[in-house]
């Protein structure tokens, strides 16, 4: 799904928030048409003018979530991988890798080469210079988008108070070597949004935060 703001564009990625960044900006008011191709990048004549913003988090949690989602809802029957990712749907790479045991869907994923960040990159973003809205600091981010909008008062009080992650409490523990081998896979990519190994590193008045 894209949100297309006057000024913006927001992407939505699975298991980003997605769902709340549609609820605040409906909230909030202003124009929020929403692209009709629920999954993609829109198209050039869309974008124009507009900045492009897109749900984005740590690539452990969200794999992690992804799992979850698919366990609970269920795998695709055929899923396969042809030697170029970039003309298959996200999803029908890593079902390739279904488990019943986080750890190994996660190695396996791991292991294949595919990276999360280049899956998602060339499905949701290809040749679209992107801000992230990051699950970790959503209000922050999403207060960065709505500074481009004519009703950024609106969105800012739409948000303020009514986030939070969206967990399951029966996720599975990620271990310390499974997060180790997915930053050691992923950490180019996602590093370049304030990512580290650990969590989300942000700023509070010079001071560096971590947040897992």
């Amino acid at each position: 799904m894209a949100l297309i703001l006057e000024n913006t564009v927001y992407i939505h990625v699975p298991k980003c928030g997605g769902q709340f960044v549609r609820a605040v900006l409906k909230e909030a008011g202003g124009r929020v048409d929403e692209d009709p191709s629920y999954h993609g990048v829109p198209l050039p004549h869309v974008l124009g003018h507009r900045t492009v913003y897109a749900g984005m988090r740590h690539p452990a949690p969200w794999l992690r979530s992804y799992w979850a989602h698919r366990t609970r809802e269920g795998w695709q029957k055929h899923a396969h991988v042809d030697t170029d990712h970039r003309y298959q749907a996200m999803n029908d790479v890593l079902d390739r890798h279904r488990s019943d045991s986080f750890d190994e869907f996660a190695r396996d994923v791991v292991a294949s080469g595919v990276g999360i960040g280049f899956l998602v990159s060339a499905f949701y973003m290809s040749g679209v210079a992107i801000l992230p809205v990051r699950v970790e600091s959503m209000n922050a981010d999403l207060s960065e988008l709505a500074q481009h909008e004519p009703n950024h008062g609106a969105i800012a009080q739409a948000c303020a108070g009514h986030y939070r992650v969206n967990t399951s409490p029966d996720l599975p523990e990620i271990s310390d070597e499974v997060r180790r081998a997915i930053w050691e896979s992923e950490g180019e990519y996602f590093s370049r949004f304030g990512y580290t190994e650990k969590g989300l590193e942000v700023h509070d008045g010079g001071k560096g935060v971590l947040v897992t």
